[in-house]
């Protein structure tokens, strides 16, 4: 049996930054490991919230982390920073992300910290990272996914660089999960404006070993990024070395995109709930389930004044938008499929019971929309502009589309708020007698 450990969010054990508890933390393993040196592998999904797990009461299919989550601990009050580069550095050295040069990423810099030492927006030579140290101890290591920790466009390093002997990955905050195309236009980046004003999608570049390389179309992310790590899980196991597997996925990260099969399993549910009804649904299943106190309570959906009401939506809009949040429930599903084929292989290899499986989420869910008080007009355009508006090609990889404010709020249940946000629900430590109370809230934008 595995020794698991699920963390929903994704720091080990710091101090109360302004993290949160809902996204998951789960650890599997056994009590024993019989190496000295049991392997590690490090799962981190981007941009989910622990209520989306069958374990947590979710109607969503997760059977395998719902067994790791079985068979291992599950952190229910487990804290995260509320966007991914600072989860994911603190988490790879245990430093404080000021210490390390990520305070902030590098699409979210307030000019006011501009040159300010720890806002240099990649990982700066002030701390020794995990793998690092786990190399000098004989390690094999291996990444796979989103490295979001700076580029030699930042001025930072890649993988590579950082104590990785094998490593496949994106080194920016997201990526198409179809193609190369890249996730979402950064205005910031000169080149992605120059090449949209022309009409043209921005690519995003693939690293392997530090080399350019190009990303073969028509492969699901969780896929390629599996199918990559299942090939360096191999290389250790010929070998007969431990390994440190990181697998960064970019699901369930917009664009919301995911294999037809599975939307369809869910866009019935999701238009007959709508926000206010998944919300409650999801309320009664952390109580349920334990994630919070029974008697915990679910403050009014209008509490919230960056939300807005499902019924205010018209027919259509409520089938596109349910259509959106079944796609992020089967883009879930799909890790979940992926996660499976891992834990699959060290069983056939026989070194599941020497293996540390951690998995968790770097912050809660993308609470950015194309509409209303948290949309951005450039961005809204560019998202109509460059995606196919045929409501059957929900989740292919022309569509552009977020789960938005209202779903990604109402996933949290009664834990509150999204991405970007210092809440329980962004990731992050609002006050905890409070957790709905919006009028105290610090996002980063």
């Amino acid at each position: 049996m595995p020794f698991t450990h699920l963390l929903f969010p994704a720091v080990f054990a710091l101090p109360r930054l302004c993290l949160a508890a809902t996204v998951p933390m789960v650890l599997a393993g056994a009590s024993a490991f019989a190496q000295d040196q049991p392997n590690v592998l490090l799962i981190v999904a981007d941009d989910a919230t622990i209520s989306d797990y069958g374990f947590a009461g979710s109607r969503i299919q997760t059977p395998n982390i719902d067994r790791l989550a079985e068979l291992g601990t599950v952190f229910t009050r487990f804290h995260a920073a509320p966007v991914c580069s600072v989860s994911r550095a603190m988490l790879l050295t245990g430093n404080d992300p000021v210490e390390i040069g990520l305070a902030t990423f590098d699409y979210a810099v307030y000019p006011e910290v501009v040159g300010v030492e720890g806002y240099e927006t990649f990982l700066t030579r002030n701390a020794a990272t995990v793998q690092e140290i786990l190399q000098d101890a004989g390690y094999m290591t291996m990444m796979v996914g989103k490295w979001h920790l700076g580029g030699k466009a930042a001025g930072g390093e890649g993988p590579s660089e950082w104590g990785f002997d094998r490593s496949y990955v994106i080194r920016g905050g997201g990526g198409n999960h179809w193609n190369d195309s890249i996730s979402v236009l950064n205005q910031l980046d000169p080149t992605h404006v120059e090449l949209a004003e022309r009409g043209e999608m921005p690519k995003e570049s693939y690293y392997e070993n530090g080399e350019k390389v190009t990303r073969p179309a028509g492969i699901y992310s969780d896929d390629l990024w599996t199918s990559k790590m299942l090939e360096y899980m191999g290389e250790a196991h010929d070998a007969d070395k431990p390994f440190f597997a990181y697998v960064a996925y970019t699901t369930p990260h917009a664009p919301l995109q995911a294999p037809k099969s599975l939307i369809d399993d869910y866009t019935r549910y999701y238009l007959d709930l709508g926000y206010e009804g998944l919300r409650t649904v999801r309320w009664e299943s952390q109580r349920e389930n334990g994630i919070i106190p029974e008697d915990a309570p679910l403050a009014p959906w209008g509490t919230n004044p960056l939300v807005s009401d499902w019924d205010d939506l018209s027919d259509e809009d409520k089938l596109r938008r349910a259509k959106y949040m079944a796609t992020y429930a089967a883009m879930i599903e799909s890790q979940d499929q992926h996660v499976g084929k891992l834990v699959e292989f060290l069983r056939e290899t026989g070194e599941l019971d020497d293996t540390l499986i951690i998995y968790m989420s770097d912050n809660g869910p993308e609470g950015q929309d194309t509409q209303g008080p948290l949309s951005n007009a450039k961005l809204g355009a560019w998202f109509e502009g460059v995606s196919n508006p045929d409501i059957d090609a929900v989740g292919q990889g022309d569509v552009y589309a977020l789960t938005g404010t209202s779903w990604s709020h109402a996933q949290a249940g009664t834990l509150g708020g999204f991405k970007w946000f210092i809440t329980e629900g962004g990731g992050a430590c609002a006050d905890d007698r409070h957790p709905t109370r919006w009028d105290s809230l610090c996002p980063l934008r």
